[in-house]
C-alpha cells in the first residue's frame, strides 16, 4: 500500500453522542475502495487519534484488519484462488 502513488485521509465517524462509529468509517473506506483508492491513513485527518481512547483505536484497528482479510479472501475467489 505504501507504494501507491496517492493515500487519503479518511475521517473517523462519529455517533450524534460522540461514541465511535466504526461501521460508519468501514463504509466510508469501502466506498473509496470503490472507486480506486487502494491506501487510506486511518486516525489522521483532523486530529481524531487524540479524541480516541486506547480500547477505541484498538477497536478500530482491529475491525479494519478484519474488513481488509474479507476483501482479500473475496478478491481471491472473485480470481479462481
Amino acid at each position: 500500500m505504501l507504494n501507491e502513488a496517492f493515500h487519503i485521509a479518511v475521517p473517523t465517524a462519529f455517533f450524534a453522542d460522540e461514541t465511535l462509529n466504526i461501521q460508519g468509517t468501514i463504509d466510508h473506506i469501502r466506498d473509496l475502495y470503490k472507486q480506486g483508492v487502494k491506501s487510506v491513513l486511518v486516525s489522521g485527518s483532523t486530529g481524531e487519534q487524540h479524541s480516541l481512547n486506547l480500547k477505541e483505536k484498538i477497536e478500530l484497528m482491529n475491525r479494519l484488519v478484519l474488513e481488509e482479510e474479507c476483501i482479500w479472501q473475496a478478491k481471491n475467489v472473485q480470481n479462481g484462488r
